[in-house]
C-alpha cells in the first residue's frame, strides 16, 4: 500500500511537527474496494476543490501541495 505523509497546518500557516500517515485511498476519501469510475469521480471533485488557481490567496501553497498529492494518488490508482 502506498501512503503519503501529510503535515498539519496551524491557523497562522506554520506547519506542525507531527506528521500523519494517510493512504492514497484516505487521501481521496474512498474505500479500497471502489471501481475506477468512483476513483475518477473522487479525484475530479478534489482536484476542483484544491486547484491552485481557485484557492484563497492566503492558502495557495497549501492548496497546491494538496492538489499535487491528490493528483499523484489518482495517477497511482488509475494505472492498472
Amino acid at each position: 500500500m502506498v501512503s503519503f505523509r501529510t503535515r498539519a497546518t496551524t491557523m497562522n500557516g506554520t506547519a506542525c511537527t507531527a506528521a500523519a500517515e494517510m493512504s492514497i485511498y484516505d487521501l481521496l476519501g474512498i474505500p479500497e474496494s471502489v471501481s475506477l469510475r468512483d476513483i475518477k469521480m473522487a479525484y475530479k471533485q478534489l482536484a476542483r476543490k484544491y486547484y491552485p488557481d481557485v484557492s484563497p490567496p492566503d492558502r495557495v501553497e497549501e492548496y497546491t501541495q494538496r492538489f499535487i498529492r491528490v493528483q499523484k494518488a489518482y495517477e497511482t490508482l488509475s494505472d492498472p
